[in-house]
């Protein structure tokens, strides 16, 4: 098991959108052309069905493909693909799912190159704490277990020894990854379950003649005396 477990982990203004007024609710005679209500819409009810816009309105010349309603968004507009590549700290890695939503969010908040950066540096410096965090709780579990009266002190490397037995006899591989990947290899009660296990096991060794096999001892008594110390 490892005694040390270190994981790396790896505001301008929005931009304005032109939003279009909602339809009157009424029309007067001489209102001029406007947008026709659709059947059954309501000023408490749920949102209807779009209303076909009325002959010569910017919203029908939009539908042709031309228009005012049509026009391309503003030069210097910010989207996803205006950001360049930002800075990461050695080692560090990023989703680039992630990455892909952080630039789609920074764009609709209209952030620029440098504010987006400081953004990055912030959530960077958060996650190099957080893998400090977790390594120096890898290390306390790991002092911890070199001072457990049961299986620490002199005999300690020996005890490792017999834990690691314990874990190869029942632990997959894919549990072994874990407790190595999480640092949870240092704690002193999954020490403890090893090397109780591992204490249950001996050694093959010649039969002598006449010699009674030890009697089998049930999973029952096994977790009563060997792991829960009953």
């Amino acid at each position: 098991m490892p005694e040390d477990l270190t994981h790396a982990v790896t505001a301008a203004s929005p931009a304005a959108a032109a939003t279009p007024a909602p339809a009157p609710l009424s029309q007067t005679p001489d209102a001029g052309p406007g947008p026709v209500s659709a059947p059954g819409a309501s000023a408490v009810g749920g949102a209807a069905a779009p209303s076909r816009p009325a002959a010569g309105s910017d919203s029908a010349a939009s539908e042709a493909g031309h228009g005012p309603a049509a026009a391309s968004p503003p030069a210097g507009a910010v989207t996803a693909e205006s950001y360049q590549a930002f800075t990461l700290p050695d080692g560090m890695t990023v989703d680039d799912g992630l990455l892909g939503r952080f630039r789609s969010v920074a764009a609709g908040l209209g952030l620029t190159q440098a504010q987006a950066q400081q953004l990055v540096d912030l959530r960077a410096e958060q996650a190099r704490q957080e893998a400090a965090a977790h390594a120096g709780q890898s290390r306390q579990w790991a002092e911890e277990a070199r001072r457990d009266p049961e299986f620490g002190g002199a005999g300690f490397q020996t005890a490792l020894a017999v834990a690691d037995r314990g874990l190869a006899s029942f632990a997959t591989p894919e549990l072994r990854a874990l407790l190595d990947q999480t640092g949870l290899g240092n704690h002193p009660e999954m020490i403890r379950l090893a090397y109780r296990i591992g204490r249950t096991l001996s050694e093959p060794g010649p039969v002598q003649p006449g010699a009674t096999p030890p009697e089998a001892m049930s999973t029952a008594d096994f977790y009563a005396r060997e792991v829960f110390g009953r």
